[in-house]
């Protein structure tokens, strides 16, 4: 979606992880205050943030290596 914006270089990095970052705790706040679905809404949470630890090295290496820059 980035290259079919034009979007390119640090802004496009920036809005590829965030986009890739797990599912926010305010979504838990928010199921608790309406009181609906807090125990999915809080297993979302935590399962996204348990793969984040693997996907997102992975996405950020892919980015890279997508954009022609070197890593390190």
């Amino acid at each position: 979606m980035l290259m079919a914006l034009g979007i390119r270089g640090l802004l496009a990095s920036v809005l590829f992880v965030e986009a890739s970052r797990p599912a926010a705790v305010n979504t838990v706040a928010l199921a608790s205050r309406y009181e609906m679905a807090e125990e999915w809404t809080s297993m979302v949470v935590a399962v996204t943030t348990v793969l984040s630890f693997v996907y997102l090295p992975l996405l950020i290496a892919l980015n890279r290596r997508l954009s022609g820059r070197p890593n390190g």
